[in-house]
């Protein structure tokens, strides 16, 4: 003989709710952006300023760097401009006097385009005397290595009195925490 068994069945409302779902994997916690702190100079550290392990900001000034010779080098650059700057004004005013002496003929054109040379000349070298200012202006102020965002520091990887050579020496390393980011991984059977 057989024998039926029934099934009872129960009636619940239909609600909307999120599914909660979990699963666990290994992940690791990885720095949004991690750089090594070199510098773009040759020098000496003077300084340090920050602690191992510090919270640091954007801009903010981590290792100096001894910086007599690249302001030595800078106020030179200022002192050839300046000088450069003298002979401009002197070469400008000899060609305006000149172009005057040109029109009463006390002038030859010969002479005339000696003027113009010199004055273009001095103008030129003013150029280049700006530039090479701006480069030691540079210079000086890669002698302070700043924090090139907020972060988190390593170790010290050098000790004040360290000569360091530029793009080459490792001075510390910084990481980037907020935003961060968590890299993890879960078998492709997880994913629907």
């Amino acid at each position: 003989a057989s024998v039926k068994k029934s099934t009872q069945v129960v009636v619940a409302p239909v609600k909307r709710e999120d599914f909660k779902a979990g699963w666990q994997a290994v992940g690791r916690v990885v720095a949004k952006s991690s750089v090594e702190l070199k510098p773009r100079i040759e020098g000496q550290i003077s300084k340090i300023f920050f602690n191992e392990g510090a919270s640091v900001s954007a801009g903010q000034v981590l290792i100096e760097l001894d910086d007599s010779d690249y302001r030595n080098k800078w106020q030179q650059a200022k002192a050839v401009l300046q000088q450069d700057q003298a002979l401009l004004k002197k070469a400008q005013a000899d060609l305006s006097r000149a172009k005057v002496l040109l029109q009463k003929k006390f002038v030859s054109e010969a002479d005339m385009n000696g003027y113009q040379a010199a004055e273009q000349s001095a103008a030129a070298q003013v150029k280049q005397d700006e530039a090479s200012l701006a480069i030691a202006a540079r210079n000086l102020d890669y002698t302070k290595i700043k924090a090139p965002f907020s972060g988190r520091t390593g170790a010290h990887l050098v000790s004040a009195g360290a000569t360091v050579q530029a793009y080459n020496t490792i001075l510390t390393t910084l990481n980037q925490l907020d935003p961060i980011s968590v890299s993890f991984t879960l078998p492709e059977k997880y994913l629907p």
